[in-house]
């Protein structure tokens, strides 16, 4: 996590430093990024980034929940279907948001692709790993919820059903950020029903 020095830091200087970042993880990936690069492009003297972050995994880590922070105020700013009766309707408009923003920012979404890809390796880097284990604990809650308005089936827990969710999403995550690569709408389109279609299959009461 970020020291404290960067909560206090100037908005400015922070969106600068995040933006920066953004560019060279987008462009090189996780491995090949250079912290030196990302310095001189946010206009910081050499070494200052340790005075707000501890490693290169922090930085990282707090642009993907910035983003993340940034694709959420998408997918609510005009509110969504109240989930009581109509939990599907819910899930299908916020999965849409979340995709039409992706295929508006393709940049973006070759970065979930490589948080997706370094959260599958053995050596998870210690803030991707956080962030996937609070994923998973909100999804969790997220289908408590539905079991208990009786959208979800409630003869498995919601950890196992949480679990199931996060290998579907992950197997067609690759694919739809694939397509939205290509800038294949059509493609992402039937992907997402796709997703929703396996979801509800595992979701649904018996």
């Amino acid at each position: 996590m970020p020291t404290k020095r960067y909560d206090n830091l100037d908005p400015a200087m922070q969106r600068r430093l995040l933006d920066a970042a953004q560019a060279e993880f987008t462009e090189h990936g996780y491995e090949a990024a250079s912290l030196n690069r990302i310095i001189a492009t946010a206009g910081m003297s050499k070494g200052s980034l340790y005075y707000y972050f501890e490693n290169k995994a922090d930085l990282y880590g707090t642009l993907t929940e910035d983003i993340g922070a940034r694709l959420n105020a998408r997918i609510f700013a005009d509110g969504l279907p109240e989930p009581d009766g109509s939990f599907w309707e819910f899930l299908e408009v916020a999965t849409h948001r979340k995709l039409q923003f992706l295929l508006e920012h393709p940049h973006l979404a070759r970065l979930f692709g490589d948080v997706l890809r370094l959260s599958k390796q053995p050596s998870v880097p210690e803030p991707i790993r956080a962030i996937m284990a609070r994923n998973l604990e909100q999804t969790c809650q997220f289908i408590s919820q539905a079991q208990a308005t009786g959208d979800i089936r409630t003869d498995v827990s919601c950890a196992f059903l949480a679990g199931l969710w996060q290998a579907i999403g992950d197997a067609v995550t690759d694919e739809i950020l694939d397509q939205v690569a290509k800038g294949n709408e059509v493609a992402v389109g039937r992907l997402a029903e796709l997703s929703a279609d396996l979801l509800r299959r595992v979701s649904v009461p018996a």
